[in-house]
Order: structure tokens, then C-alpha cells, then sequence
């Protein structure tokens, strides 16, 4: 189990803070993602700060989700277990993420009454979803 661990932060962590080689750069493959920082000797944290993703990839992510489930509503709370923890984002980010949503599509309707968040989905589709993937990767 140690040395599972310990290939799991190289993938992640570079063994020194200067990348002098090549190398050294494919030791640690995920490096770029900045998803795991050592504050300690022996002691890692998930690193979610500043991180985001775009809306229609989030966008496309919910409608997959909700089609998988067979449902037209999400709670705060169940986005924030998956895709929130999917993507490492935090809780703050992800709901100004979702209240932006509609930016991309009118199907997202994110709602926050009396504490409880919910997302509500008035359409989904494959159509749907694809569209929204073409339109993320044509503009980028």
C-alpha cells in the first residue's frame, strides 16, 4: 500500500519544486493539474482553490447525469458529491457556476429557497448535450 501511494503522488506531485528536465516532467504526468499539494513531510491536501470549468462542459455534465438518473431535478448537495468532487471545485465556486448556468442553455433553472438549492432541467436531450459540446469546442 506505501509504494501504491507513493506512485500515486509522483502522478501528481514532481519530487523536486524545479523541473530541470524532461524527464522529471513525465514522472509526474498530472503535474499541471496542481490537484495535490504536500504541506507537510508526510501530509497531502486536495488543492480546490481557483479552480473552475467551463459552463457548457458543466452544463453537458448535469444533463449526462440527470439523463443517467432519469430525472429533470438535482439537489445542491448531490452536485457537489459528484461533479463537484469530480472536478475539485469548491462548494462557493460550484454554486456561482450553477447559478450562471442558464448563460449556456434556458433548460437550467437553479433555484435557492429557504436553503434548499436545487437545479431544475426543462429539457434533455442528446441533441441537447452534443450542442452543447460543439459550441464549447468550436469556440476554444
Amino acid at each position: 500500500l506505501s509504494n501504491d501511494f507513493k506512485v500515486l503522488i509522483r502522478t501528481y506531485l514532481s519530487s523536486s519544486k524545479d523541473i530541470k528536465n524532461i524527464e522529471e516532467e513525465f514522472n509526474a504526468p498530472l503535474l499541471e493539474l496542481n490537484l495535490i499539494e504536500k504541506i507537510e513531510s508526510h501530509k497531502y491536501i486536495l488543492n480546490k482553490i481557483n479552480r473552475s470549468i467551463p459552463l457548457a462542459i458543466l452544463g453537458y455534465c448535469i444533463l449526462d447525469m440527470t439523463q443517467e438518473q432519469n430525472s429533470t431535478s438535482l439537489k445542491l448537495e448531490e452536485i457537489k458529491r459528484t461533479i463537484g468532487n469530480y472536478f475539485c471545485i469548491t462548494n462557493e465556486c460550484l454554486e456561482d457556476l450553477l447559478s450562471q448556468l442558464h448563460e449556456v442553455s434556458d433548460v437550467f433553472v437553479y433555484t435557492d429557497h429557504a436553503g434548499i438549492a436545487t437545479l431544475d432541467i426543462k429539457q434533455n436531450s442528446e441533441e441537447l448535450r452534443n450542442k452543447l459540446l460543439n459550441n464549447y469546442y468550436h469556440a476554444n
